[in-house]
């Protein structure tokens, strides 16, 4: 203890996160290949690589003619930044060509070039923290919506049914 007074810690505001999601083609090991991928959002996105967080990454195979496979990877991402506006700007005016370019650099830097040099971006979708999580609020309430319909409706049958059994019971004992 000291006689000069401590001051409480001021609680940090959270950050603003950017969420998204990659798909990818070409890509041989979707899991080895996380940092690479943190490495060419982070460039896109003009933020530090520790600002990038990989949440999720799926492999979707698809058949094509003559039962041949191919497989995509969407890979879900969120960074934080606190200038959520211009990163998200940033993520959605690459081009999947740009975003192409980014990822063989990174790779190359990381001595990785031989195995991203099939890899092309089919798609890059972004959404900001403020639009997912109305997003959120929305399907909540929808699927609040759904059950609240759907418990009616079995009500609705119970009611029916009894009534249906009052009916036969009245009939039968005429």
């Amino acid at each position: 203890p000291t006689l000069a007074p401590t001051l409480a810690p001021t609680p940090e505001e959270p950050t603003p996160v950017v969420r998204g999601s990659l798909t990818l083609s070409g890509l041989v090991s979707p899991t080895r290949s996380e940092p690479v991928l943190r490495g060419a959002i982070a460039g896109v996105a003009g933020v530090p690589m520790e600002a990038v967080r990989i949440i999720g990454i799926q492999t979707q195979r698809r058949h094509l003619r003559r039962r041949l496979q191919a497989s995509a990877v969407v890979v879900d991402y969120e960074v934080e930044a606190t200038d959520s506006e211009t990163v998200a700007r940033k993520l959605a005016e690459t081009t999947p060509a740009e975003f192409d370019t980014v990822i063989q650099d990174v790779a190359a830097a990381a001595g990785a070039g031989a195995a991203f040099a099939d890899v092309r971006t089919e798609e890059i979708s972004v959404a900001s923290a403020e639009a997912s999580e109305e997003e959120d609020e929305e399907d909540a309430s929808s699927s609040k919506f759904t059950s609240v319909k759907f418990i009616a409706s079995v009500a609705a049958g119970c009611f029916c049914l009894v009534v249906a059994l009052a009916v036969r019971w009245c009939l039968l004992h005429r």
